[in-house]
C-alpha cells in the first residue's frame, strides 16, 4: 500500500487578504476587494503539496454554514478533506497590506474552544485514518481549552501506528510539553528560543540542537532561519543549507511553505541533505509571493534547478 500524506491543522481559519492606501484611525478605511482562502498551518501545508502534485488529505475540526465554506474553498484547489464535525464555526483571520509603505497588519481571531471530548474524537479520527509508514504534519497554534500536551499524545499516537510526524507547533507550547516525540521539530530561531527559555548560540548549533532533541525526544531538528538558510540537527548529524537569493516580497507562509517541501522529499525518500534544501528553497519560494499567497510551484522547480548549479 503506497504511503499516504495527511495534515492536520486544529485551529483552522479563513484568511481574509485586503490592501488599503494608508493606515489611519477613527475613519471608515476602503479596501480592495478581499481575497479569502482558507488556512491555518497544516491546510497551507496541504495546499503547497497540492501545489507540487502532491496528494495530501487535510483532517481539520469544522462546523457550521462557515465551515462548509472552508471546505469548498479547499475543493477548489482540490484538497482532499477528512473533516471532524465539532460545534463552532472557524476563526476568521484578517491580513492587511498597507499601499502606502508595504507594510502588513495581521489580525488573528481566537477558534472555537474545545473539551476533552473534543481531543479524544481528533485523536481517534487520526488513529483510524492513519497508516504504517504514512506521514502527518500537524502545524498551527492551539484552539482555546487544548492544553500543550495534546502534541505529546499525538506524537504517542503516531508512533504507535508507524507512521511519521512532522511537527511545527509554537515555542511556548513546546516548552510546555517537555517532551514531544516527533520524528521532525521544525522551528525557527525565535521559537527555539522559547522552547528553550534562552537565547540561542549559533556559533555552537549543533550542541543547541542536540540538547533540543534531548529535551523533547525528536529524532531530527530542522531550524528555519529565513534569508541565513537553514541547520540540521539530529539522526544524521549536523549540516547548514543557505538559501537562494529572493526578492522578498512577503514571509508569511514561508514556513508553512518550507514543511511541504521537506515533506515532498521526505515522501519520495530523498535524502535528509537533500530534503533539507528542498525545504529551505520552498520557503525562499514563498517569500517572492505577495501578502499571504503560498509558493507557487514554478518558483520552487526555478530555485531549486539553480541550487543544484550553483
Amino acid at each position: 500500500m503506497t504511503a499516504t500524506i495527511w495534515t492536520l491543522t486544529l485551529n483552522p481559519a479563513i484568511d481574509m487578504e485586503g490592501l488599503v492606501e494608508e493606515l489611519q484611525p477613527e475613519i471608515k478605511l476602503r479596501s480592495s476587494r478581499p481575497r479569502l482562502q482558507a488556512g491555518g498551518g497544516g491546510v497551507n501545508v496541504a495546499r503547497v503539496l497540492a501545489r507540487l502534485g502532491v496528494r495530501a488529505t487535510a483532517i481539520f475540526p469544522c462546523g457550521g454554514a462557515l465551515g462548509k465554506f472552508f471546505r469548498d474553498l479547499l475543493e477548489q484547489e482540490s484538497v482532499a478533506c477528512e473533516t471532524v464535525n465539532l460545534e463552532g464555526a472557524p476563526r476568521i483571520n484578517t491580513h492587511i497590506r498597507v499601499k502606502e509603505d508595504n507594510s502588513q497588519y495581521r489580525f488573528c481571531m481566537p477558534g472555537p474552544e474545545m473539551d476533552s471530548d473534543d481531543e479524544q474524537r481528533i485523536l481517534d479520527r487520526v488513529r483510524n485514518v492513519l497508516g504504517k509508514d504514512d506521514t502527518l504534519i500537524c502545524s498551527g497554534s492551539l484552539p482555546r481549552g487544548v492544553e500543550a500536551g495534546f502534541n505529546t499524545v499525538l506524537a504517542d499516537a503516531v508512533q504507535e501506528v508507524g507512521a511519521r510526524l512532522i511537527l511545527d507547533a509554537p515555542g511556548d507550547v513546546i516548552r510546555e510539553a517537555g517532551r514531544v516525540p516527533a520524528d521532525w521539530l521544525k522551528p525557527n530561531r525565535r521559537e527555539l528560543e522559547t522552547a528553550l527559555g534562552r537565547e540561542v548560540n549559533m556559533e555552537a548549533v549543533e550542541e543547541e540542537l542536540d540538547a533540543f532533541r534531548e529535551q523533547t525526544g525528536a529524532k531530527h531538528i530542522l531550524l528555519s532561519l529565513g534569508d541565513e538558510g537553514a541547520v540540521y540537527g539530529g539522526e544524521e548529524g549536523c549540516l547548514r543549507v543557505s538559501s537562494p537569493e529572493v526578492k522578498k516580497v512577503s514571509s508569511v507562509g514561508a514556513g508553512d511553505s518550507a514543511i511541504a517541501g521537506l515533506a515532498f522529499a521526505l515522501s519520495e525518500s530523498r535524502p535528509v541533505k537533500e530534503a533539507v534544501r528542498w525545504a529551505t528553497v520552498a520557503g525562499a519560494a514563498a517569500v517572492m509571493t505577495p501578502g499571504s499567497n503560498l509558493m507557487e510551484n514554478d518558483d520552487f522547480k526555478r530555485l531549486l534547478k539553480e541550487s543544484w548549479s550553483g
